[in-house]
């Protein structure tokens, strides 16, 4: 159904509706991208496992090269969607949620410090420090890294010809920096330049989303040829060892981070699309609907923590074997029910306010 017959059959109704009114999603909520929000499902789901995660395993090791990678690709897919950057709610839904859970971040450390003996003092002011310079509490340091990513893809989205340069020149630029610059995460100075860098390395995901996977999505060949190269990244990627991209590690050869990192997430998207065209994982579905969510309170509330203390009470694995991997998908399985029961909580205490509407929850 196109435009003109929508304002028809509204006036036929006797219905005065302006135009931005059918369609700014500022003042109407558009319908959600079902494989997209499945695509963002696996990327949260595969970062929590790696907070619940205590030894190394090849399943790790290879989603290391995803998981946070998946989402500024889907960043930059979904803005080569919409056309443009709505610069002031992107400020406002992701600088929010940022400070907000930043708080509640800081007050859960000065409670450990007080169980800890520790320097209340000390730890607060650590904490202030590394929220203003964006670097981040936990998890929330995705969130800056995303918003400053945004706001360079807003200065250049219209401009096709630099843009290609970018995807060419910065995974070189920022592969000689890992290789040639080991930096240490502490004091101030590194901090901020770590910060840079990710943002940086980011910026480059989202001009993948936003340039190559439209390329890739929309063409049946193009995507069979794309999932083949991803299966070869999957390999690949297991070479790869050591990859950390909160401290700007991009592993062994950063090389493969890159190539990796990419073409498997392309074929995640790509392959939940042909998926959802059969049907959907509600699971998933909802992971992805609340990843946000689930980024800034599995870790920082700390969830996560606590369930990995509880289960090494229980008992602690000294060696990979099946009972560890089922172990770990209890605690994944704990820890989204958990996450359910705080978000319906969440919904709760902040109804009939705005704060649901001003951010990407």
């Amino acid at each position: 159904m196109n435009e003109s017959l929508i304002i028809i059959i509204l006036f036929i109704k006797n219905r005065t509706v302006k135009y931005y009114e059918i369609w700014d999603e500022e003042n109407m909520d558009k319908p959600r991208i079902e494989y997209i929000d499945v695509a963002k499902g696996i990327g949260i789901i595969l970062i929590i496992l790696g907070h619940l995660n205590y030894l190394s395993n090849p399943f790790f090791v290879i989603s290391n090269s995803i998981k946070i990678v998946i989402f500024y690709i889907i960043s930059g897919f979904l803005i080569s969607i919409k056309g443009t950057i709505n610069i002031k709610k992107t400020l406002r839904s992701l600088s929010f949620p940022y400070l907000i859970f930043s708080s509640i971040a800081i007050m859960f450390d000065l409670i450990y410090a007080v169980l800890g003996h520790d320097s209340i003092l000390s730890v607060f002011l650590n904490d202030i420090l590394l929220t203003i310079i964006c670097r981040g509490i936990s998890t929330l340091w995705f969130l800056p890294s995303l918003l400053f990513s945004e706001l360079l893809l807003y200065f250049t989205y219209k401009r096709k010809i630099l843009n290609k340069v970018f995807i060419i020149i910065l995974p070189l630029i920022l592969i000689a920096t890992n290789m040639l610059i080991k930096i240490d995460d502490s004091g101030i100075v590194n901090s901020i330049i770590i910060t840079i860098l990710k943002t940086i390395t980011a910026f480059w995901f989202l001009l993948i989303g936003y340039i190559v996977l439209p390329y890739f999505i929309n063409s049946n060949r193009n995507s069979i040829i794309c999932l083949i190269i991803g299966f070869i990244s999957l390999f690949l990627a297991y070479f790869n060892k050591g990859v950390d991209f909160n401290v700007f590690n991009l592993g062994n050869y950063p090389v493969i981070f890159f190539f990796s990192g990419t073409f498997l997430s392309l074929s995640i998207i790509i392959g939940m699309k042909k998926i959802c065209n059969t049907f959907t994982p509600h699971v998933l579905k909802w992971c992805g609907e609340h990843s946000l969510f689930l980024m800034v309170t599995h870790l920082p509330l700390p969830i996560a923590l606590i369930i990995n203390i509880i289960f090494s009470k229980i008992y602690h694995f000294n060696t990979v074997n099946m009972y560890y991997y089922i172990e770990w998908i209890i605690k994944l399985i704990i820890l989204l029910i958990i996450e359910y029961f705080i978000l319906r909580v969440w919904r709760v205490i902040t109804k009939d306010k705005k704060i649901n509407s001003i951010i990407r929850f």
